[in-house]
């Protein structure tokens, strides 16, 4: 587990949670991630019961909607002043997006002025978010006087998602299905890429071909998908099955054509979801790559 975003330094003050009153720290990921526990430097004073902390999404700066994840801690268990930090885990997460702004929201509800959780706070330390609070358990919120030049301590923890590019065009050069005396072969060679971001040039691109000895009246009349593992690693065309039907020589003709189609829809099917795993893409510019391998995979199924 990789911690991404972090306020851990330079403490100044603290601000006390119980009851209506919630407190929050919106901050912004660099890269997409997971995020699945937060680190909060806390103590308690008093005994004030269960804390929940929860991410959620954000508009204009402050929290809206409902919790995206969330977990619980036993705040009685805490510590005295100064604090220290406890994480908290957020079972099983969610999905942050890079350059989007969210929110950790910390609440105690049972809690009373003598019975809190006191977070401790920086300065103007956090240059991607800052506190905000709500006086209405979390109806509505503000980061308005104060609040506007601090920072809470925290550290957001998880793991690393795919990005997903986009805005590329890839082209087949060559798609050969023959058969010659005896050889069946199928031969796919991929190229010309072309993007508006920077990746591999495919020079002479990848190419399978196999053969058979099954004479021309026996020769199976489709092809299964291959993987897309085989695509990527090694560029595969799988041979077809031995157990199809002998269809008239007009109806192979047809079939013969189909594969063709299939081949360009696997190719680029392979282009679309091998640049998936790119990891230096927005996840704006991710969304139409990861269509057109939605797309290329419903034509695939529907060939």
């Amino acid at each position: 587990m990789a911690t991404f975003e972090s306020n851990n330094t330079g403490e100044t003050g603290s601000v006390n949670i119980y009851g209506t009153g919630w407190v929050g720290q919106t901050f912004t990921p660099s890269i997409r991630h997971s995020v699945t526990s937060v680190n909060l430097k806390l103590y308690k004073s008093g005994s004030p019961g269960t804390i929940t902390a929860s991410i959620r999404a954000t508009s204009g700066g402050v929290p809206i909607g409902a919790d995206l994840a969330s977990g619980t801690y036993n705040g009685d268990t805490l510590g005295s002043s100064p604090g220290a930090f406890v994480s908290i885990d957020l079972g099983s997460g969610t999905i942050l997006d890079a350059s989007t702004q969210y929110a950790i929201c910390i609440r105690a509800p049972s809690g009373d002025i003598s019975n809190r959780i006191v977070w401790r706070r920086s300065g103007d330390l956090y240059a991607d978010g800052t506190r905000v609070n709500s006086n209405d358990s979390g109806g509505s919120w503000s980061f308005s006087g104060p609040s506007a030049t601090q920072d809470m301590m925290f550290e957001e923890l998880g793991t690393s998602v795919p990005v997903y590019p986009t805005d590329a065009i890839t082209r087949v050069t060559s798609i050969i299905y023959r058969y010659n005396r005896g050889v069946f072969s199928t031969e796919l060679g991929l190229g010309g890429v072309v993007s508006d971001f920077d990746i591999p040039v495919i020079a002479d691109g990848p190419s399978k071909s196999y053969t058979s000895s099954i004479p021309l009246d026996e020769q199976p009349v489709s092809e299964p998908v291959p993987s897309l593992k085989e695509l990527l690693d090694e560029g595969k065309v799988t041979p077809p099955p031995e157990d199809k039907p002998v269809l008239p020589d007009n109806v192979r003709t047809v079939e013969g054509a189909q594969r063709n189609l299939v081949a360009f829809y696997q190719a680029q099917l392979a282009f679309y979801t091998g640049q998936s795993q790119r990891q230096d893409i927005t996840g704006e510019q991710r969304t139409a790559f990861f269509n057109q391998a939605i797309k290329y995979t419903r034509l695939l199924r529907g060939s």
